[in-house]
């Protein structure tokens, strides 16, 4: 699953950026290609992807075979182009503070790397708890040390609490199927590509041996970016 997974990851747009471009998220994206590969194997499925960009998972989806219904939905009406230029797939552009799409009216919702681009995130989680007739995931993520040093991305306007995102996912009757924090690389990508590394085989293979050891012996308060993955299921689901 992984490899092949590896492999749309590294036609994901980020990698035009450069060698390594992507190799700082890439856990991440394995992570939500494997939820995918287990909640939307069903022709009866209906996803639904918030803050879908360029349309990635999409992408994905699509070339996996698989019989799931997506709606895309972004605020970027270039991305949304960019996305289903070649597809014949439904999206919406809209904004997800004032999500247009009714209650219970889709299997699985899944918004990864958006709410804290957002200044409500609770609330508007709130919301998008409605959409769903089934299973809801999220990631979003965790910068403490980046935080201290006030060098957080600067798109990113909300610090987010896990915590609190599990507690009201439970208070609007969901059961949390998995939480969980996906480390992401310890190496930046700017030091590899400075370097000119070439990225093959081996080289994949050494960076992400030292990245699974610096994992191992640098204390948590230290790590610089963590992803969140939460995946809940609504307690008494819609849909057998």
């Amino acid at each position: 699953m992984f490899r092949k997974a590896y492999g749309y990851i590294l036609r994901h747009p980020a990698t035009e950026r450069g060698y390594w471009g992507n190799w700082y998220y890439k856990r991440r994206y394995e992570a939500v290609l494997e939820s995918l590969s287990e909640f939307c194997g069903n022709k009866k499925t209906m996803l639904l992807d918030l803050g879908c960009g360029k349309g990635f998972y999409a992408r994905y989806l699509r070339d996996e075979g698989s019989q799931c219904s997506y709606i895309g939905c972004d605020l970027d009406g270039f991305s949304l182009r960019f996305a289903y230029r070649d597809q014949s797939i439904d999206y919406v552009k809209c904004d997800l503070q004032q999500c247009p799409f009714r209650a219970r009216s889709v299997s699985v919702v899944l918004c990864s790397e958006v709410l804290e681009h957002l200044p409500f995130p609770y609330a508007t989680l709130e919301e998008i708890s409605k959409i769903t007739t089934k299973t809801l995931m999220l990631t979003f993520p965790e910068e403490p040390l980046l935080s201290v040093f006030g060098d957080s991305h600067p798109e990113h306007i909300s610090v987010i609490n896990k915590q609190l995102m599990t507690n009201l996912l439970v208070s609007k009757g969901f059961r949390i199927i998995e939480s969980s924090q996906i480390f992401t690389s310890f190496i930046p990508c700017g030091i590899l590509e400075f370097l000119r590394v070439p990225r093959n085989n081996f080289t994949q293979t050494v960076v992400s041996k030292i990245d699974r050891l610096l994992e191992r012996i640098t204390p948590a308060r230290l790590v610089p970016h963590r992803t969140i993955l939460i995946k809940a299921a609504l307690a008494h689901s819609e849909e057998n």
